[in-house]
Order: structure tokens, then sequence, then C-alpha cells
């Protein structure tokens, strides 16, 4: 067959055309504007297929996120997060879709985490967040013998409808790092119902009283006056170590020493002081309750150390310290205050009708604290501690605590 000129002449215009002018069109274009093979191959790139390049890369190829994305969350914060998930998690052996829009599941050989992804037309990510990790179990049993196996000093306790469920070294005080804030609230709330304070009362936040790490409300309010209420929102739902030491300011440090154990019951501000000074804090740690008292008012006036100088593990002695059975009863306590049920932690809201937490982390540190009224009417109380000398698996308690949530809104 051959072809006319008119035919000749209509694929030219049809098909080269077009194409000569997309070429001379993009060669037009400035180097930061012009669309590159890699650029294309991005774009025709699955969402799957991009989470399985972001998820086993360790955080080496930033390129995929838009400039957006990484002026707000930083190129460095981000590579150490994908790191540190990396490390943390294992590598994907699996990703799928789920049922809610933008959402996946990737699967790694123990856990399972949900991962939201959003996509600019380029292809290019603009929206990352990675949900709590589920550890994959069998049973609840084979749950609770994990989270007992993670390191030797454990304080662990379950209760159900006010009876215990489960329970081990449930009476052994260990230490709870900011989950002390819970001894305030129950305090604050307790002043509050008596008539002696008021939530709507103004506190002023004093400069002597600031501490690390600094919180939008001393970030904002530095010096001036704030509700009672907003201070208490701030210390359980962001942790805020100043808004805690306002308030056991306000109450008295004596008010909260309801035992050995937490007493003399630390601000964070003292607490922060004692790490930075070894020589100090290891004779604080070895010290009678007298002595105690005459290191902290010899430190009182000392500024607030860099953060750089209270790195360091937690030291036995220069804490704040709890067992399980005080934590359920603590909590159970306070867990109708609207400061207690601002943050979930790693529980679904979907899951609860309600949900009142408090945690304490620091390195060597990490508690989990809840109360929960489960949606078949079931009342729960949850409190688990480890302690060890050294970092966590952060990654594994979070996924174990995870798992046992799923299971006892079962029951």
């Amino acid at each position: 067959m051959t072809w006319g000129p008119i035919q000749m002449r209509s694929i030219k215009e049809m098909f080269l055309d077009p194409i000569m002018s997309v070429k001379s069109a993009l060669e037009k274009l400035s180097p930061a504007n012009r669309i590159t093979p890699e650029m294309v191959a991005l774009r025709n790139t699955s969402e799957i297929d991009l989470l399985f390049q972001l998820w086993n890369a360790n955080g080496e190829d930033l390129s995929m996120f838009t400039k957006g994305f990484l002026s707000i969350v930083g190129e460095q914060s981000l590579r150490r997060s994908l790191e540190d998930a990396l490390a943390a998690y294992g590598k994907a052996q699996d990703i799928s879709k789920a049922t809610q829009k933008n959402a996946y599941f990737v699967k790694t050989a123990h856990f399972q985490l949900t991962v939201l992804l959003e996509r600019e037309r380029s292809g290019k990510i603009k929206g990352l967040f990675i949900r709590p990790p589920l550890y994959k179990v069998e049973s609840l049993d084979e749950c609770l013998a994990l989270m007992q196996e993670i390191v030797p000093s454990v304080s662990f306790l379950i209760r159900k409808n006010g009876e215990d469920f489960f329970a081990k070294d449930a009476d052994k005080a260990l230490a709870i790092g900011p989950a002390y804030k819970l001894f305030v609230m129950k305090e604050l709330a307790r002043r509050v119902a008596n008539g002696e304070l008021k939530w709507n009362q103004k506190v002023r936040l004093e400069k002597e009283l600031e501490s690390h790490p600094v919180g939008n409300l001393y970030a904002k309010t530095r010096g001036g006056l704030v509700t009672l209420q907003t201070v208490a929102q701030h210390m359980c739902a962001t942790s805020d170590n100043s808004a805690a030491d306002v308030i056991i300011k306000l109450l008295g440090a004596n008010s909260l020493e309801t035992c050995v154990d937490r007493t003399p019951f630390l601000t964070s501000r003292q607490f922060y002081q004692l790490k930075a000074d070894h020589k100090l804090a290891e004779s604080y740690r070895t010290a009678d309750e007298a002595k105690r008292r005459k290191i902290l008012n010899k430190i009182i006036d000392r500024p607030l150390p860099a953060i750089e100088d209270v790195a360091d593990p937690y030291l036995p002695g220069v804490e704040w310290y709890a067992s399980a059975n005080e934590l359920c009863d603590t909590i159970q306590d306070v867990a109708k205050e609207k400061a207690m049920q601002l943050n979930h932690g790693i529980a679904e809201k979907t899951d609860w009708s309600r949900i009142a937490f408090k945690a304490g982390s620091e390195i060597g540190v990490l508690n989990f604290t809840y109360d929960l009224k489960g949606l078949n009417g079931s009342h729960w109380q949850v409190a688990v501690t480890w302690n060890a000398p050294d970092i966590l698996p952060e990654g594994k308690i979070l996924g174990l605590t995870n798992a046992l949530l799923q299971e006892l809104k079962r029951l």
C-alpha cells in the first residue's frame, strides 16, 4: 500500500507537528520548570510503589516530596523520621490500599501500620502521616506475654469494671517520668471540687517557673495571666512541664507528697537542675529526705540548664515513682476532667465512648496509663511502666500497647 500526498500531510499534521511543538515548548522552559524523564516517571509511579520506595530507602531520597512539605517538616527531621521508622518496624513486605481515602496498610515482619499519603498532580508527596503501629499477635495472652518480656523491670495492671483483670508486679513503684502530672491533676481537681480553687481563676506564667521543653503556653503568654483550666489542659494534653510547675507552685509541692517514693515531690525544673549536675544528682540519689530538701534549697536560684545537658538516661533516685496500682487509682479519679480527655494517646476515638490518658517518656522510662469506657459499657484502667538503663524499644512497645487496646475493646 502507498501513501498519497494528502495522506502524508495528514499524518504530519496529526502526529509529527504536535510532537515537535511540544518538544520546542519544553526546550524553552527554564531548567527549574522543565519536565524531565524523572518527573514523568514519578507521576506514573503508583502510590503503592512509591510507598515501597519511600519506606525501604531509609530516608536517602527526598526528591519525591514537594518543596512546601519539606519547608514545613524540614529535610533533616523528615529523613530522621524515615530512618527511625525503618529501624523500629523493619522493611515493608506488603503494601495494600485501605478503605479510608489516601490510606494504605504497610506490613512488615511484625507490624502493620496505616500510612496516609497525599500527592499533588506532579506526583510529588504533599502529605505523609504514619499512624501508631500495630504489633501482629494471635491472642491477648500472646500480647501480654510479649509486653512482659521487653525488659525485666515492669509494673503492669489491667482492671475491668473495678476488678483486676491482669497484674504483673502491680505494687512495684517504678520511674514514671512525666506521668507524675496525674498526681498534680488529682490534687488540683480535688481543690476545685472543694471550692478552694476555680477553673476560671487566673494564674501568672512566671519566668522562673519555665522549664524544658518550651511549650506553646509559655511561648505565647510568658509573664501573662491565663486561666487555671488552660494551664491544666496544657499540662495534661501536651505534657507541658512549665504548666505543671506553675500548678505545683500554686498547690505547694508538700501537698503532693503522699508517699515516700515521691517525697520530696520534684518540679520538672528541679529535675533538670539535678540531672545537669551529675555530682549533685548522685548526692541527691543516695540522700535521706532531710538532705534531699537541703539540696533542693541549694539549687533554687540556679538557672534552667541547657537542654543538651539533661539528655542522659534516667538516674534511679532522681525521678517520680509510682506503681501500676497507684496509677490506675489516680487516672480513675480524674478521668472525667476535660484536661484528661484531650489527648487520646494511641487509643482510637471510634473504639471507645470515653478516653482519658497520660503517658511518661524519657530515655529508659516509658509509661502508658488509660481510663477507657467501652462502647459495650465496660470500664477499664490500664497502667504499664517499663524501666531500663538505656533506650527502650519504643516501636515494639507502641505496637504491643496498640494491640492490647484492640483486644480489650472486644471484651
